[in-house]
Order: C-alpha cells, then sequence, then structure tokens
C-alpha cells in the first residue's frame, strides 16, 4: 500500500506584493549572514591585539598598586634587587663577625680556666653540648673542668705522679729545647737537678 503513495504537486500563485515581501525577507537575511560573518585576522593583527590587551592588563595592575608606570615598576625592581644584594653582604658579614666571636669567646673561656691545648677540642666540644640561654660557653667550660680536672694544664703531670705505683726515679725532668740549647752553647750551664 506504500508503494502507491505519489506526490501531488501544487500550484500556488503569488501576487507581486508578496513577492516583494519575500525578495525584501530573502535580502535582510543575507545582510544578517553577511553582518554575522566574523571578521578574519592576520596574525600580525592578532599579535597586535594580544600585545595591546597585555599592555592594558599590566597598565591596570600597577595602577593597583601604585605605580605610574612600566618605567617606575623597573626602577621599583631595580631597587629592590640591589637592597636584597644589601641585606645578603650584610647577613653574611654577620654570619662571618659571629663566628669569629664566637671562636674568640671559646678561646678566651679555655684560657681563663687553664685548659691544657692538647685537649681543647674535647673540652670545647663537651662545654658546647652544656650551652644553653642559662649556661655561656665559660661557664660550661668551667663545668666541664670540674667533672674531667684532667684537661686542666699541669693536671696531666699532677696525675702521673700521683699515681700508686709509678717509679718516680725514672721520670725525668722536662727540659726546654732552649735550655738545651744553651746548655750545648755554654757547657758551664749544666742542669743542677
Amino acid at each position: 500500500m506504500e508503494d502507491n503513495i505519489q506526490p501531488v504537486e501544487t500550484e500556488t500563485t503569488v501576487t507581486d506584493s508578496e513577492s516583494k515581501e519575500v525578495d525584501n525577507s530573502v535580502e535582510k537575511e543575507e545582510t544578517s549572514v553577511k553582518a554575522e560573518t566574523p571578521k578574519t585576522y592576520t596574525q600580525d593583527e592578532m599579535d597586535k591585539l594580544v600585545q595591546s590587551s597585555r599592555s592594558k592588563a599590566k597598565n591596570e595592575i600597577l595602577k593597583d598598586l601604585g605605580i605610574s608606570g612600566v618605567q617606575e615598576f623597573k626602577e621599583y625592581t631595580a631597587k629592590i634587587k640591589t637592597d636584597q644584594a644589601e641585606v645578603e653582604n650584610k647577613l653574611s658579614e654577620y654570619k662571618n663577625t659571629k663566628i669569629a666571636l664566637d671562636s674568640a669567646t671559646q678561646d678566651l673561656a679555655i684560657y681563663k680556666n687553664s685548659v691544657n691545648p692538647e685537649y681543647k677540642t674535647e673540652v670545647l666540644t663537651l662545654a658546647q653540648a652544656k650551652v644553653s640561654d642559662d649556661m655561656n660557653i665559660e661557664q660550661a667550660v668551667q663545668e666541664v673542668l670540674k667533672k674531667t680536672p684532667f684537661f686542666a694544664v699541669g693536671s696531666a703531670e699532677q696525675h702521673v705522679q700521683n699515681k700508686v705505683g709509678v717509679d718516680r726515679s725514672t721520670t725525668t725532668s722536662k727540659v726546654s729545647a732552649v735550655d738545651i740549647k744553651l746548655q750545648k752553647s755554654y757547657p758551664w750551664l749544666k742542669d743542677k737537678n
């Protein structure tokens, strides 16, 4: 049944006024289509538009920051970099001065407390472990020497002399290199010990 269906053609008569209206509407659609057609840009034009947009955005941000222009911003950032370099130099100088001061303070504490130079490193290591807000390096060295008096000057010889069972006849007195040279140069200077 479906095969027997045939299209029917109908004729429509259009008056002149209706024809003009249709022609006008077609022209309007063509102009609106032309108006809606997007404009095409070359790569150079696009680059200029993007650059202009970026420039405007930069200037708006700079104005929000209270900077009048790009040149002032560049001067400001250059000043910041210079100031930062000065701060880093001062910080480095401070650290070096602090290290020198700490070293001098440690040497003074060692000297004041008569620490044997052979044990300077050991005493400083032990003392630095005790340093706190309540105890400075000198107090810490004193504490170390209280617990280990062996580190003090002269205490090593006393320690050896005070040992039980040491044959004191075999111990020799210390003669300095200067004394030996003097005795060789001037034989009448003999060791009277």
